[in-house]
């Protein structure tokens, strides 16, 4: 609700108020908000009301908070469809890569434990998360990532 306002972004979210922050209580999160027109919902943020209000410091205000307090893959939903936007407004989004928002480390039985290739290789996945743990031959599908290889 106050994401409109540097201000009180920043009376929020300084460092003061820590110790009333949980990572088990997120308070950035999106709300169902009725359309003007009574038919429907839709989604918004507090982040997306700051880039609205072209908020710069309380988007970072908010980013900060995120990394620190709701550091996990579930946040990531909060950035679908503005990040482009944030990048478009030179907000520094390096930290946010950075963090465990946009970056999870699963282990499934499906997925080999090793292969003859021990170079670090990061791949893009546009699919659902929940369908990844099938899709290793579709991510790696050179024959150096071959499982079945000696």
């Amino acid at each position: 609700m106050l994401s409109f306002d540097s201000g009180s972004m920043d009376a929020l979210l300084n460092d003061s108020n820590d110790k009333y922050f949980d990572e088990l209580y997120p308070i950035i999160y999106k709300n169902k908000i009725t359309k003007k027109s009574g038919n429907g919902v839709y989604l918004s943020s507090a982040i997306d009301n700051a880039i609205r209000a072209n908020q710069v410091q309380g988007l970072n205000l908010i980013i900060n908070y995120i990394i620190k307090f709701q550091n996990n893959f579930t946040s990531s939903f909060l950035f679908n469809k503005n990040f482009s936007v944030l990048m478009e407004q030179g907000i520094e989004v390096t930290a946010l890569l950075n963090s465990k928002v946009f970056s999870v480390t699963f282990d499934y039985d499906d997925w080999p434990g090793n292969h003859p290739n021990d170079e670090t290789c990061i791949r893009a996945y546009n699919g659902s998360y929940f369908d990844i743990r099938q899709m290793y031959e579709e991510v790696f599908p050179e024959d150096e990532f071959s499982p079945d290889l000696k």
